[in-house]
């Protein structure tokens, strides 16, 4: 695969209501101070990894059954703090823009944008102890694809300096190519941290 862009999993949040951010763990987010704050993403591998993270896995992404077991475990002691499971990157952001929420887990740097465009101001963070997960969208030619050349000729030209900056700032993620991130566009209206 080509990477396209890059970015991680943050937890998004209100400075309003927690002005120190998300906790030192994940798994602290089963502490019952965090009851009817919490919306997850619904993506299981990311929070998979996240919890892993938190119970000391050093490569969440490759676990035993057992560790799966307790990632589970630690999990589920945070569901009774969970208002919602948002469906999607903009749920999770509406969920929390009408009040229902004030911690997003599985979060995204882009979330920001689509909170101020909605007039709320909110800000990221990975728990401090536990770090955060990182992700890479990418392109890749099915491998009896019918034209070839035709992928190639757009994977070439979304991999170029121009393109890839603009995709970056359009979406709030990391550019991949040196090139690209020397012209990196910022729109006007993403904040300064993405």
């Amino acid at each position: 695969t080509v990477p396209l862009i890059w970015g991680d999993e943050p937890c998004i949040y209100d400075p309003a209501k927690w002005p120190d951010g998300p906790p030192d763990k994940y798994t602290d987010f089963a502490d019952p101070k965090w009851a009817g704050e919490l919306v997850w993403l619904d993506d299981p591998y990311t929070n998979i990894w996240l919890y892993g993270k938190s119970l000391g896995y050093e490569d969440p992404s490759r676990i035993t059954q057992a560790q799966l077991d307790a990632v589970v475990e630690a999990m589920l002691a945070s569901k009774p703090n969970v208002v919602a499971y948002g469906a999607s990157l903009g749920d999770m952001v509406d969920i929390m823009v009408r009040g229902e929420a004030s911690m997003g887990i599985g979060g995204w740097a882009g979330q920001l944008t689509i909170a101020r465009e909605k007039g709320k101001e909110f800000a990221v963070a990975s728990p401090a102890e536990d770090g955060t997960f990182y992700w890479s969208d990418a392109y890749a030619m099915a491998l009896d694809a019918p034209n070839p050349a035709n992928v190639y000729a757009f994977i070439d030209y979304m991999m170029g300096p121009e393109p890839n900056a603009q995709i970056a700032a359009e979406l709030g993620s990391g550019c991949t190519t040196e090139p690209a991130f020397d012209l990196r566009v910022v729109r006007s209206d993403q904040p300064k941290e993405v």
